[in-house]
């Protein structure tokens, strides 16, 4: 049986992350990294024991806009295809997502879509657009690994990034053979199985990429997208290759629905806006505001076509 593996970055929410696997558990294993910061017993009371859900044991702290992100992904894609499961389709996610489409409809998506490399990007370092050429040209300390307290967690990670603004790095990457440019596009992406073993091939063979992202900032927007369309990848992305810039970060949504601001919680006030959508998931929802929403998704979702 041709499967899907949903990869989920968690750190909040179990009731919700329990709705969503329910809701995308057809013909799925499920692989979760629960960030470190928060106690794994309490999602795994509430979620249960099932034999296709799989925590991840190299668990980080994630923080927003730091490069433990990306190590949390890269585990969940290492834990995932070693396993040896030739999925036909691996899903990144997060636990603040939800299907708005039924099981079958995305697993026939997938299938019909077998060699697509759902992924976007546009190429920041010939873009000269200096917003985005700062992020990975200048120094970000965002992850503070040995200091619990929030506040001079903050503290200090203003006062690393200030004095690192003296210090530059270009905007591209030196790799064992060649210079190659840096992409950017959103975080959440689906990608076939050999594009998922190719990234962790390219890694392991050109290990500047990861010290290079190491300190740019937001770098889960960025690293993944510049190993697939720096590799022949790129030929199978959505749009068969990096696009031009547009302004948003959610303009460059490849599956879900992803509001302007990146942090509205949608509810039942935007069900016009889901149902009439043609995107597969929605970012973001919760059990606190959006239980209602979802409600009417999963209605949806079970009537006859």
């Amino acid at each position: 049986m041709d499967k899907i593996a949903y990869l989920v970055l968690a750190h909040n929410d179990p009731s919700h992350l329990k709705r969503m696997i329910n809701a995308l558990d057809y013909r799925a294993d499920f692989y979760i990294h629960l960030d470190l910061k928060v106690a794994i017993e309490d999602f795994k009371s509430v979620i249960g024991e099932k034999s296709n859900i799989f925590w991840i044991d190299e668990r980080v702290k994630v923080n927003w806009g730091g490069f433990n992100m990306v190590k949390a992904t890269i585990s969940l894609l290492k834990t995932c295809l070693s396993t040896g499961i030739l999925y036909k389709r691996i899903i990144l996610l997060s636990g603040s997502d939800y299907p708005i489409k039924s099981n079958k409809q995305i697993y026939s998506f997938f299938l019909n879509n077998q060699n697509v490399e759902f992924i976007r990007a546009f190429n920041i370092t010939e873009s000269k657009n200096k917003h985005y050429v700062d992020q990975i040209s200048s120094y970000f300390f965002m992850d503070v690994p040995f200091i619990k307290s929030k506040l001079l967690n903050r503290i200090l990670r203003k006062a690393l990034n200030f004095s690192a603004f003296l210090f530059k790095k270009n905007p591209f990457i030196i790799t064992a053979k060649e210079e190659i440019p840096v992409y950017f596009g959103s975080q959440w992406w689906a990608i076939t199985y050999d594009c998922a073993n190719d990234i962790l091939n390219f890694i392991e063979d050109n290990p500047s990429i990861y010290k290079y992202f190491k300190h740019s900032f937001a770098p889960d927007e960025k690293f993944f997208h510049t190993i697939i369309f720096n590799t022949p990848h790129k030929s199978k992305t959505t749009n068969k290759g990096s696009e031009p810039f547009i302004q948003g970060t959610s303009n460059w949504a490849n599956l879900h629905i992803i509001h302007p601001s990146l942090s509205k919680w949608y509810d039942e006030h935007d069900v016009a806006e889901v149902l009439e959508s043609e995107k597969l998931f929605i970012r973001k929802v919760n059990s606190e505001h959006s239980s209602k929403l979802l409600d009417i998704i999963d209605l949806q979702k079970d009537m006859p076509n």
